[in-house]
């Protein structure tokens, strides 16, 4: 019976690090369109009665918008520590350091970012519609989808010190 190190350690490092890519990317995204989609709807539904309150209320997008950004940020930033090649047959314990780094980092800043976006399309959809009620409450609780976009801030800036350091170590012949 083999166990989960034996797992991991038999496949290829490069697995685990564009899994790390893939999820920065991909998880981000998902999580900003979830985002503009929820408060998106709510603003369209919204202004139908209120046509007032439509532009205040896209900053809710723009927000959920800049979490895509953060996940495209950090994919380019994870694939600049890819080798271009050489190292394909590198199974060395500083090989899988550095993958399992870019992995981590990468499925960090994905979920960070997809809660956030959750979040922000969440409270942004609450906020159209407290606006539409009460316009002397935008400000007020537009504060606190500040603090959701900061969750996604938070992941970012946590991905880049994970991976701070890391590097491939070229093998000579």
């Amino acid at each position: 019976m083999t166990t989960f190190d034996d797992w991991m350690y038999a496949s290829s490092p490069w697995v685990w690090a564009n899994y790390g890519v893939a999820f920065a990317l991909g998880l981000s995204v998902v999580g900003s369109a979830w985002g503009i989609y929820t408060t998106g709807v709510t603003i369209l539904g919204a202004s139908m009665h209120k046509p007032e309150i439509y532009s205040k209320n896209l900053l809710s997008v723009l927000f959920s918008e800049a979490i895509a950004i953060y996940g495209v940020i950090m994919g380019f930033i994870l694939l600049t520590l890819l080798p271009a090649k050489g190292l394909e047959d590198d199974k060395s314990a500083q090989t899988f350091q550095v993958a399992f780094a870019i992995f981590a980092s990468g499925l960090g800043v994905g979920l960070g970012n997809l809660s956030a976006g959750i979040t922000v399309g969440s409270i942004g959809s609450g906020v159209c519609m407290a606006h539409c009620d009460n316009p002397i409450l935008f400000v007020k609780l537009f504060i606190a989808e500040i603090f959701g976009e900061a969750v996604a801030l938070i992941g970012f800036i946590t991905g880049i010190i994970v991976i701070t350091g890391q590097n491939f170590v070229q093998v000579s012949d």
